[in-house]
């Protein structure tokens, strides 16, 4: 398996090669991919989330990620302000394999009213750090001057996106990586990923069902997945099932207490992965004060 691993790493070292993880909790909001949600849906915010990817499988991708964001005006006042923006920061710690991937933005996103939605365009700007560890493993004694020794390059980075929200809906364009940094000593360069996510709320009794779809694109595959939530009584109790385009089954849960909120996310995989590996676990903590839906 090692050897396998190693295989996959090296071919995806020279040109382009994903950076950025799949979260399937990220309908709540959309921090990671999209500046342009910051102080969207919020007034402020922190969030943390882990992920174990393809469990079972040695050098399944594993994720921390932790943001804050604020909701800042202007002006007279609250209601009317002059200049309503979001900011906040996100680092985010991404392993797969031997490849170690961090990632530190800072958002800033301008929001206006557009009758009784919100539009904010936004803009990330921080840095990209990639790497490999020296740990490899190679099928022979003798050394391999195609592997490389320990190593990490950090290079400028950039995000951009809008968004548009709605009490019943959402929906957002953004693209990560703009630049695609080239990562010369490590031989490597960056995608550039296009993201476009939506969402809207139907009022079912006293309980809301929330459809929400996602699509990523990195001009070499395109990934979909749709998850389906049921919520009781305005989001104390919420459970989802879907779908992902790589014959995954999505299932969700989430439980909020007052400001806090806790979502767990499970892919069972039936793909070619699905001897490999037990499935995705993806647990997210949440701190949040949101805006009025009024």
């Amino acid at each position: 398996m090692r050897i396998f691993i190693t295989i996959i790493l090296l071919s995806s070292m020279v040109g382009f090669a994903q950076q950025d993880p799949n979260l399937r909790s990220d309908g709540f909001s959309p921090f990671w991919t999209n500046p342009a949600s910051y102080g969207i849906k919020n007034n402020l915010s922190t969030h943390l989330i882990g992920k174990l990817q393809w469990t079972g499988l040695e050098g399944g991708p594993k994720l921390f990620m932790t943001n804050t964001e604020a909701y800042l005006h202007v002006g007279p006042s609250q209601d009317n302000p002059k200049v309503k923006f979001g900011t906040g920061i996100m680092y985010t710690g991404f392993l797969i394999g031997f490849q170690k991937t961090q990632i530190l933005k800072i958002p800033i996103n301008i929001i206006t009213n557009l009758g009784k939605c919100q539009l904010g365009v936004g803009v990330g700007l921080g840095f990209l750090r990639n790497g490999f560890t020296s740990n490899w493993v190679p099928p022979m004694t003798t050394n391999d001057p195609l592997i490389p020794a320990a190593s990490s390059q950090s290079k400028f980075d950039m995000d951009a996106g809008i968004f548009l929200n709605h009490k019943n809906f959402y929906v957002g364009i953004s693209s990560t990586h703009l630049f695609q940094p080239l990562f010369s000593e490590i031989n490597f360069q960056s995608a550039r990923h296009y993201y476009l996510q939506g969402g809207c709320r139907f009022k079912v009794g006293e309980h809301h069902i929330v459809p929400q779809v996602n699509l990523k694109a990195d001009g070499a595959s395109i990934l979909f997945w749709n998850l389906n939530y049921f919520q009781f009584k305005e989001d104390i109790f919420s459970i989802g099932a879907g779908f992902g385009m790589g014959r995954e089954l999505l299932l969700a849960a989430t439980y909020r207490f007052k400001a806090f909120k806790i979502a767990y996310n499970f892919d069972l995989n039936f793909g070619p992965l699905s001897n490999q590996t037990s499935g995705s676990h993806e647990l997210r903590l949440s701190l949040v004060f949101p805006k009025s839906l009024d």
